[in-house]
């Protein structure tokens, strides 16, 4: 295997080390550091948070969810599955260069196509929602086809920008303008849990002119998460080789979701998302997803942070059970 360390370098986190207990194992146990042996799920880190315009330190978020697995175990009740068995590592933490958003984007780009020849599917730590764009970039390149996403977030992010204008409210409006082929279509976009006062009618009439889907927390309420999956899914793979889900924390209501760049009262709980991320995994055209905004430095309680590893265990999780 060539050398990786210009794109790829150890986390850092510090791990709480526990007696093993080969009965009990946990979900620090399923990412041992890379060894050069392909997996199935490769765990990534993106340490950057250099495009959001309010509140920093999502670049905490990687190693925050790494230490916040030391409170999961590999087996869930409620979902009747258990992940011990998968095949997985940890590449560490992505390089981040000193240099413009663009100039971080493209190596963020090269070191998820490198994971991606290294493991089937990525799970991908943010940073910040930018961040979202090479990811996507990667993964399309990868997939070779068309690709939807579905996106669970408050926000559009489908600003307008210029030149380096690039921030953490524009990365779904890069991923309809700038992608070369155009592989991701905005029928096959499905935001869920945008509410409040938080967007602007502009870009609701953007999203709707590229035929976006777009589910307010008050319809998930109404339907039902389930119910919402299977409409999202149904949309994000028509016509599409593959589904890549976005989770951006700030979905979540700031109760339960404090640590994140943008909090806000009346988002999704908590129980919703994690129901909705497992719903998606299980379905075999979903082959990656990213978590962002997760800021551990804005949340002392560290709730933020053992949320979005529940996030990842559930996703590992519907995958899992999608193969029984």
């Amino acid at each position: 295997m060539k050398s990786l360390s210009d794109i790829f370098e150890p986390h850092g986190a510090e791990l709480v080390e526990r007696e093993f207990d080969a009965k009990d194992p946990r979900a620090l146990d399923l990412f041992k550091p890379f060894d050069g042996n392909d997996v199935e799920f490769g765990l990534l880190g993106v340490p950057y948070d250099g495009a959001v315009k309010g509140r920093r330190g999502a670049k905490g978020g990687p190693n925050g969810i790494r230490e916040a697995f030391r409170f999961n175990t590999t087996y869930s009740y409620d979902r009747a599955v258990d992940v011990s068995g998968i095949s997985s590592a940890d590449f560490g933490n992505v390089v981040i260069p000193d240099g413009s958003v663009r100039e971080v984007h493209a190596q963020v780009t090269k070191a998820v196509s490198e994971l991606m020849d290294r493991s089937k599917i990525p799970l991908i730590m943010g940073g910040d929602h930018s961040l979202t764009y090479p990811h996507v970039k990667a993964y399309c390149e990868k997939i070779g086809g068309k690709v939807g996403i579905i996106t669970f977030d408050s926000h559009n992010d489908l600003r307008e920008y210029e030149n380096e204008d690039i921030s953490s409210g524009t990365p779904f409006r890069r991923i309809l303008e700038e992608l070369e082929g155009n592989p991701v279509d905005g029928k096959n976009i499905v935001q869920i849990g945008l509410h409040g006062f938080l967007n602007s009618s502009y870009y609701r009439d953007y999203a709707i002119s590229k035929g976006m889907m777009l589910f307010t927390t008050d319809v998930v309420r109404s339907m039902g998460i389930e119910n919402i999956m299977k409409g999202a899914l149904l949309q994000a793979g028509e016509g599409t080789d593959a589904i890549f889900l976005s989770v951006d924390m700030d979905s979540v209501d700031q109760s339960e979701a404090p640590g994140v760049s943008a909090p806000s009262p009346g988002g999704l709980s908590s129980v919703e998302l994690l129901n909705g991320v497992y719903e998606a995994a299980k379905d075999k055209r979903v082959k990656g997803m990213d978590i962002v905004e997760v800021a551990p430095s804005l949340d002392p309680t560290g709730n933020t942070a053992r949320l979005g590893a529940n996030v990842l265990m559930n996703f590992i999780g519907g995958k899992a059970k999608s193969e029984e």
